[in-house]
């Protein structure tokens, strides 16, 4: 059996994407001092037996995105930003620092 044959090479393509979804939603649930980007590390691996060259460059401009994103959901101004948001669209106040 060859190694492109493999099943692992086949599987590839497909665990890339399942795998950076799995980590961003981990990423969204761990709090902000930990380091769990480090595990964008394991499918920007599996992109180098992609056939096409620029795959880790795509992959890692999409994972740096992902990085900011998490950043940006998870700072206390955007988080009161979006409560106040919904207590406006519910009717209700909410207060000063708004």
């Amino acid at each position: 059996m060859k190694v492109v044959d493999s099943f692992a090479m086949r599987a590839a393509p497909w665990a890339i994407p399942v795998l950076t979804i799995g980590i961003f939603a981990l990423d969204l649930l761990t709090p902000v001092g930990v380091a769990a980007s480090v595990f964008y590390v394991t499918p920007l691996l599996l992109t180098f037996f992609c056939p096409r060259n620029r795959d880790p460059i795509y992959f890692s401009v999409v994972d740096a995105a992902l990085i900011w994103v998490d950043l940006l959901i998870k700072l206390p101004l955007f988080q009161s930003l979006m409560a106040c948001s919904s207590a406006r669209r519910a009717g209700l106040s909410c207060g000063a620092s708004c």
